[in-house]
């Protein structure tokens, strides 16, 4: 029987290792993806992405803020740190990463809306990440990002830290060397034409609890370290729809914390080209061209409020 345990032993750090070396080798060629989920990440985290101004928040900074409208008018420079399909928790890790590498950026834009504090990480009846979680796992073996993953969620952590496992179902043939796709993070291409994406369906606003602690806690260090910082509502099209009073609920608690720590707020929800369908690619993320536009406003109201002039 101590036989059989020392064999079994054996074979289990020899399993450990074969797994670990497998996922590092992968991990290493992973990371140079140039799909849209990755890239951003492999600026970040290789010293591409200095930056003067800052804008987080989901897909919808992917596809609605442009640098190169906000580096025009400012002559500063802007970087996108839209995070595909990923809410607050993931946001966190990416500012993080940047402010780890480049220091504190003078302006800080944190795009909002009522998928901000819906969930933690997306997984598969909790034991299997989504594909677009994979755009995190190359860089596991960076020690200061486990530690950003950790804080952001401890589960997960544990999760995508089982080396090999937390590749299943990530193939050879899904990583793409592409020409970069996205320009800093915004999307270049999109839908040709108006698509509904959520046809007859309603959405609230998510109030997940640890999310949004989580998020009063960031508040609190970016306030610290003297970084001036705007929340944005960008625009929604009026095809995207609310539960009754879901989407007061929202504007209410943002305008609580915009209050608590004085915090600029800027709503874009009720923007003229918000009944436009042709300056959407689907409910609520713009095409270029109405993107353009908006990041051309946006620039004009931080200048109203006198956010770069200590610059």
């Amino acid at each position: 029987m101590k036989l059989f345990f020392r064999n079994l032993s054996y074979f289990t750090i020899a399993l450990i290792v074969v797994f670990a070396v497998a996922d590092f080798l992968y991990s290493f060629v992973a990371r140079r993806s140039c799909g849209p989920y990755s890239e951003v990440w492999w600026d970040v985290m290789t010293g591409k992405a200095k930056a003067d101004i800052v804008a987080l928040g989901d897909s919808r900074v992917s596809t609605d803020f442009v640098p190169d409208v906000v580096d025009s008018l400012t002559s500063l420079r802007s970087y996108n740190l839209g995070a595909v399909g990923q809410h607050f928790p993931m946001q966190l890790v990416h500012y993080e990463m940047f402010r780890k590498r480049y220091g504190h950026p003078g302006l800080f834009l944190h795009f909002v809306d009522n998928w901000t504090f819906s969930k933690d990480f997306y997984l598969h009846d909790y034991f299997r990440i989504e594909p677009r979680m994979w755009q995190y796992m190359p860089w596991m073996w960076s020690g200061d990002f486990r530690w950003s993953i950790f804080r952001a969620d401890p589960f997960f952590f544990l999760l995508a830290s089982l080396p090999w496992i937390r590749y299943q179902g990530l193939h050879p043939e899904t990583i793409r060397f592409s020409p970069r796709q996205t320009d800093r993070g915004y999307f270049i291409d999109g839908a040709k034409k108006f698509t509904l994406k959520w046809r007859n369906k309603e959405f609230n606003f998510s109030d997940r609890k640890r999310v949004m602690m989580l998020y009063r806690e960031f508040l609190q260090d970016v306030k610290d370290d003297n970084v001036n910082i705007v929340m944005v509502i960008p625009p929604f099209s009026d095809e995207y729809h609310f539960l009754a009073g879901e989407e007061q609920k929202m504007f209410d608690y943002y305008k609580m914390i915009s209050t608590e720590f004085n915090i600029p707020l800027l709503d874009y929800s009720g923007m003229v080209m918000c009944a436009d369908t042709s300056c959407f690619s689907d409910e609520i993320h713009l095409k270029p061209h109405a993107a353009r536009m908006f990041c051309d406003t946006l620039v004009k109201d931080i200048m109203r409020l006198g956010l770069l002039d200590h610059e």
